[in-house]
């Protein structure tokens, strides 16, 4: 998820920054009259970063000194509620930053689906095509996390990128299941 939000800002299109990663100038702070969504407990700073980022004012930096570990606390369920927790701002989303998101995982579906139906029902020729299409994707899959991993110092990140580019289309319906409960702990 992270390196959708990198590629996002390097291109030029940022739509969310953490906390504790995001620097501007006062000047900058202060010309948009400074955080106007602090009657939320969080996501106040993705909607400032919105408001504030254009094309060249934005610089990412990666570098493995600067990386940030999270520990996990509990299991499926409270990592569950903690993303659902952090959601709560995405209906403030400019609706540019909220297509690209949905669109990213809806392709991502629409492709494993396609290539399930192909291998299930088509001939030979359309299996083996699909067949290839997916270890295609798996290659240029690997090359990028592979890549982004050794800039940033990390280890073991592909296979698990690998199981994550798997049920992450899953994890985003359950998600989108939980949020149709308010989460009451996201407003003061």
């Amino acid at each position: 998820i992270s390196m959708a939000w990198l590629a996002r800002a390097v291109s030029g299109r940022t739509y969310r920054g953490s906390r504790c990663n995001i620097g501007f100038t006062k000047e900058l702070y202060f010309g948009v009259k400074g955080f106007t969504h602090l009657n939320m407990n969080i996501g106040e700073n993705d909607l400032f970063i919105q408001r504030i980022s254009t094309y060249d004012n934005v610089s990412v930096v990666l570098i493995p000194k600067g990386t940030m570990v999270e520990r996990q606390w509990g299991g499926l369920r409270w990592w569950l509620s903690h993303l659902h927790h952090y959601a709560e701002a995405y209906r403030f989303y400019p609706i540019a930053a909220r297509n690209a998101m949905e669109w990213d995982v809806a392709s991502q579906m629409l492709f494993f689906l396609t290539v399930l139906t192909a291998l299930v029902f088509m001939p030979l020729e359309f299996k083996a095509v699909a067949a290839l299409l997916l270890i295609i994707r798996y290659v240029v899959v690997v090359a990028r996390v592979s890549s982004i991993a050794k800039r940033v110092g990390e280890r073991g990140v592909v296979l698990r990128y690998f199981l994550f580019d798997l049920i992450n289309p899953l994890m985003v319906i359950c998600l989108r299941v939980a949020m149709m409960r308010k989460d009451t702990t996201a407003w003061k």
